[in-house]
């Protein structure tokens, strides 16, 4: 084969693997919005959990403070039945001492129940809140998750159509220029072959010097960028009989 019919199936290559490569990124890559939304869940979920264990913490106060006023009750039962038996003045004022210290901790506890029911209130209603729009948030992101599913399948199917166009051109290269070309594409961020453009190597914007140009234009053989590296061709000596 013509080395002009190799350039021609470089470039060709080339432009197939550009699509290849943008076809994959936006396989592999997740669009911000899902990225956003993910997060906005992830946070929203943090914040119930947390709220989780506040409401847990003030269930355990009032459970707590329930078995308190039990405990209180049935001393303060047992402290007036010693009534009957009280003979001085000392002991009832110390029996009197002791019945109101347990009516103003049964006082204490009722009111810490109050209180942490009143919490439990207040963080049931945010729960309520924030669970209401996580479940819609949910249900947004399974259909976008499921609309980025479908649109993937579909990129994956022009990525084969592809890779079956690069497996047909591959064959008809040369494979020391193949093994050239694709050595310096992966260090090139896969560019491995460029056009000249007023005898400036469109690959790093330097100068091709006039013997270089002349060779290029003939087009007996691959030439190179004496800076890059790359393949470099002029287009219109390249494509000059298809224009004809």
């Amino acid at each position: 084969m013509k080395k002009k019919d190799q350039i021609k199936k470089l470039v060709e290559l080339q432009e197939i693997s550009k699509e290849m490569y943008e076809i994959e990124k936006m396989i592999s890559e997740v669009p911000r919005d899902i990225l956003d939304l993910r997060e906005y869940l992830r946070s929203r979920n943090d914040s119930l959990n947390e709220m989780d264990t506040e409401i847990t913490k003030y269930e355990k106060i009032i459970s707590t403070s329930e078995r308190r006023i039990e405990d209180y009750r049935d001393k303060l039962t047992k402290s007036k039945d010693k009534e009957h038996y009280i003979s001085t003045q000392e002991q009832f004022e110390k029996l009197d001492e002791e019945q109101n210290y347990l009516k103003d901790s049964i006082k204490e506890a009722e009111e810490e129940i109050v209180r942490a029911r009143g919490k439990i209130e207040e963080l049931s209603i945010h729960y309520d809140e924030i669970s209401e729009k996580v479940d819609e948030k949910d249900k947004e992101l399974i259909k976008m998750e499921e609309a980025l599913s479908e649109r993937k399948e579909d990129h994956g199917g022009k990525l084969q159509l592809f890779k079956d166009k690069r497996s047909k051109i591959i064959p008809g290269i040369d494979s020391a220029i193949l093994s050239y070309y694709e050595r310096i594409a992966d260090h090139n961020g896969g560019v491995g072959i460029v056009p000249v453009e007023e005898r400036v190597c469109t690959g790093c914007n330097i100068s091709i010097p006039s013997t270089i140009i002349s060779e290029i234009t003939k087009m007996d053989d691959i030439s190179t960028c004496g800076n890059c590296g790359k393949i470099i061709y002029l287009p219109e000596a390249l494509y000059k009989d298809d224009d004809d």
